[in-house]
């Protein structure tokens, strides 16, 4: 009898370790972060770093290529008329000729990426490389939510505390960060000066202040604004964007004008 009831437990172990073991290959076998690369690259061969914020794989850098990912080129260098009337995806880049410490266009998209308009993002040839896309309204709501819930940051514009969720966002490098070292700084790429807000860039994030193409033309806001579109319309006139402002600590949601130009930070697409 005694014999028959060790065999039973001994047989009872080894099905539970078969299971367990069953169980953890399969657990390791969906998490995304098996096939999680350290660098992305566009078509154009530009390299972006890698960040895994929750179970989001984002860009952490703004996006840069000229190319549409089927090798079109994108158009760019419209006039300021042309820019506010097309209804075709273009690009700008920031002007460099006003702004202290960048002397060429290609400096410029090197610190801070490339300004598209919404009819871009939304092409059908693809903004993204291949495996990426840009995020959805909801998937910048579910960023926004799991530091919260995560982390206990607050997005609140009206509290003037450094633990935001933009804040944690943020790149480091700032005139005046008082984090010292290279995050403090007066070279670009950097955020302006503010006495409370600062980047502590606490998921490797990065955002950075390329400002903007306004759809009359206009460029503003270099240094003050991180923007970047959504892929979702609001209407037939205005998308979804995310922003951050320097002297906030939040990120903030808002709808623009498609002629606008943004930002974009693209997103792996997860398979289910």
């Amino acid at each position: 009898m005694k014999i028959i009831t060790n065999l039973w437990l001994y047989s009872l172990v080894i099905m539970a370790t078969f299971i367990i073991f069953t169980l953890s290959c399969s657990d390791e076998d969906n998490k995304p972060n098996n096939e999680i690369p350290d660098i992305v690259r566009d078509i154009d061969d530009n390299e972006y770093p890698v960040v895994v914020i929750g179970d989001q794989i984002w860009m952490g850098e703004n996006l840069r290529t000229t190319h549409y990912n089927n090798g079109t080129e994108i158009p760019n260098n419209l006039s300021d008329s042309e820019w506010e009337e097309t209804v075709k995806g273009s690009f700008a880049v920031y002007p460099h000729e006003d702004i202290d410490g960048i002397n060429t266009e290609e400096e410029m998209t090197n610190a801070y990426g490339k300004l598209y308009n919404w009819y871009a993002v939304k092409d059908e040839r693809g903004l993204c490389p291949d495996g990426w896309r840009v995020p959805t309204d909801d998937e910048w709501t579910k960023l926004t939510d799991h530091l919260i819930n995560e982390y206990d940051l607050h997005n609140d514009d009206q509290i003037d505390e450094i633990d935001g969720v933009g804040n944690a966002l943020k790149s480091c490098r700032q005139v005046n960060s008082p984090m010292g070292g290279d995050c403090n700084t007066n070279e670009h790429p950097r955020w302006a000066s503010h006495r409370t807000h600062y980047g502590t860039d606490d998921f490797d994030f990065s955002a950075l202040p390329a400002g903007l193409r306004n759809h009359d033309g206009t460029s503003l806001y270099l240094s003050h604004y991180a923007i970047w579109w959504t892929n979702t319309q609001y209407d037939k006139i205005y998308s979804y964007s995310r922003f951050i402002n320097s002297s906030f600590g939040n990120i903030d949601r808002d709808y623009n004008n498609k002629n606008t130009g943004f930002s974009v930070r693209c997103i792996m697409d997860l398979q289910d």
